[in-house]
């Protein structure tokens, strides 16, 4: 099993409903989201945080190694 960081700033959108028409208006505060999981476990937690969150960036890394002279640390 692969595992995966990623780590996201997103928004909060307030849908508000005026003149029969939805809008969507932006909150001033972001929040940035740190999480570790599997490729699946990420895309689920990712559908359910764009319900309510415009995401403004997103960086994902497979797995992460160091290297230091002839050790190598994964």
């Amino acid at each position: 099993m692969k595992w995966f960081d990623l780590v996201l700033s997103a928004y909060h959108v307030v849908k508000e409903q005026s003149n029969s028409y939805l809008q969507n208006k932006t909150k001033g505060a972001s929040s940035a989201f740190f999480i570790t999981g599997t490729s699946e476990k990420l895309e689920l937690c990712l559908s359910s945080i764009r319900e309510t969150c415009n995401i403004v960036e997103m960086v994902r890394s497979g797995i992460i190694g160091l290297s230091r002279s002839e050790k190598t640390v994964k």
